[in-house]
């Protein structure tokens, strides 16, 4: 089976255990998966154009924890650049879930 691609901290483009999702195959076709990474792209993506910048993943991914653990890591840059692959400085949503290319 062949998942979608690499995990990331948005967990939308998982190819392994994700802890909130279950696990989808790309060949399922599923819309709903889709929807639901385009819709997690564009609240993560505060200002509408269309990428996330490494500030607005940072505060959209802080918002949505309370865990000191989890914050204290995000306020590393490595984070963003593992998800960056291109290293344009932003998050492209074919980077955050493939799916969405």
């Amino acid at each position: 089976e062949r998942y979608a691609g690499k995990c990331n901290w948005f967990c939308c483009n998982c190819d392994g255990s994700c802890v909130t999702l279950k696990k989808r195959s790309i060949s399922e076709g599923d819309y709903c998966f889709v929807r639901y990474s385009l819709s997690r792209f564009t609240a993560a993506d505060s200002n509408g154009d269309g990428v996330i910048s490494e500030s607005e993943g940072r505060d959209y991914l802080m918002n949505g924890t309370s865990s000191v653990i989890v914050k204290r890591y995000f306020e590393k840059v490595e984070w963003f650049a593992s998800i960056d692959r291109n290293a344009d400085g932003f998050i492209q949503p074919g980077e955050f879930d493939e799916s969405l290319v």
